[in-house]
């Protein structure tokens, strides 16, 4: 007996998830044995009973009781149950559950104690995680018991092990026929997936820059998103392919990859590690090929620091008086307006980090913006 419960205890047991274990609750029993599940009971044919039913459950009718078994006046067996049969390899199982649950009432008499073990192996047997239990002493009302799965391993799992016993799990005996442990309504939680990020909106796109580089800013809807990724096409309804990525809370983008007098759609989503947004509203823009008809105003102004942090000065080619200087975000908000005068001006603020558009209104009608990005 005790080098077959030796075998017992150095063997694969293996269930999968409630909704998927069979007989989970106890409720349908052949003789002595749980329908589905396999117990030190058979390995005497039903001679030597050491699980059967009660009608001391938590829920439903019937529970499993495991108690000691007298093997002969001087033997005192311990008793186990577990769901796969000895010769089977176990069942399939390719999940990786947060915890093993099951509720529990039991006696633990003398050196006895209750062993409960749930783990997740590969194909070849190599421990990937594991949830276990070892209770003493007495309990004499039901307890759910919610066992975390400790990852070895990030690897997928072939296989899910499981193990009830009440004895002296060392030496497989036990020490007083009056120990037990009730079992009933055993089940494993597996994170359900969680949703992506919410879907950027009001993506704009602007010219930045001599070379007319395109800018785009978009509004950042979500709280949990580890990046954006910035997608572009050469026709409407066509392919979009990935150009660039953001950081979480970067909502502005500059590409420098942009062709020269070719028509862009872009479209930008979050993403996180359980997928992919939506994509947000699409916008048009050509770059223009640049060129130097522009006004000197325009040509030789100049924005130091760029990227800025709280302020910028900007530097223009001739003397301005009472023009109206507006910064418009990167959704196309007024973020600052005022009159400047003089050839030289600081522009202290605090804006958000993102791309932003000096814009500059002269008396005489002539105007002109510029890009700048705060950091």
């Amino acid at each position: 007996m005790k080098r077959i419960l030796l075998f017992l205890f150095t063997t694969t047991f293996i269930f999968v998830s409630k909704a998927q274990i069979p007989n989970p609750n106890f409720e349908n029993w052949k003789g002595n044995d749980p329908q589905g599940w396999w117990t030190v009971n058979q390995l005497s044919q039903g001679q030597l009973i050491g699980v059967s039913p009660t009608q001391d459950v938590h829920s439903g009718i019937w529970a499993a009781n495991l108690k000691p078994i007298q093997a002969t006046a001087n033997v005192l067996v311990a008793s186990a149950m577990s769901l796969s049969p000895l010769e089977t390899n176990g069942i399939s199982f390719h999940e990786r559950p947060s915890n093993f649950s099951v509720w529990v009432k039991y006696d633990a008499l003398g050196k006895d104690s209750v062993t409960i073990v749930a783990s997740l192996t590969d194909v070849k047997g190599n421990s990937i995680g594991v949830a276990a239990a070892t209770l003493g002493g007495k309990q004499n009302e039901y307890i759910k018991l919610d066992l975390p799965f400790s990852y070895l391993s990030e690897s997928t799992p072939d296989s899910l092990q499981i193990i009830f016993f009440v004895g002296i799990l060392d030496e497989l005996r036990a020490t007083s026929i009056n120990s037990y442990l009730l079992v009933d309504d055993v089940s494993l939680e597996i994170p359900t997936a969680q949703d992506p990020p919410i879907a950027p909106s009001n993506l704009i796109a602007s010219l930045i820059g001599d070379d007319n580089q395109i800018g785009l800013g978009w509004l950042d809807n979500s709280n949990d998103e580890t990046g954006f990724v910035i997608e572009r096409s050469e026709a409407e309804d066509g392919l979009y392919i990935e150009v660039g990525t953001t950081n979480a809370n970067i909502n502005y983008f500059v590409d420098e990859s942009a062709v020269i007098g070719v028509t862009y759609y872009y479209r930008v989503r979050a993403v996180n590690d359980n997928g992919s947004s939506n994509p947000s509203n699409f916008v048009e823009i050509t770059r223009p090929v640049p060129t130097k008809v522009f006004n000197q105003l325009s040509e030789n102004t100049i924005i130091y620091p760029n990227p800025a942090i709280d302020n910028i000065h900007v530097t223009f080619p001739i003397e301005l008086k009472n023009a109206r200087m507006q910064v418009f975000n990167s959704v196309g908000a007024v973020v600052i307006d005022q009159s400047v005068s003089g050839k030289q001006i600081q522009v202290p603020f605090h804006l958000a980090v993102g791309t932003y558009f000096l814009h500059i209104n002269t008396t005489d009608a002539q105007q002109f913006s510029k890009g700048f990005i705060v950091k």
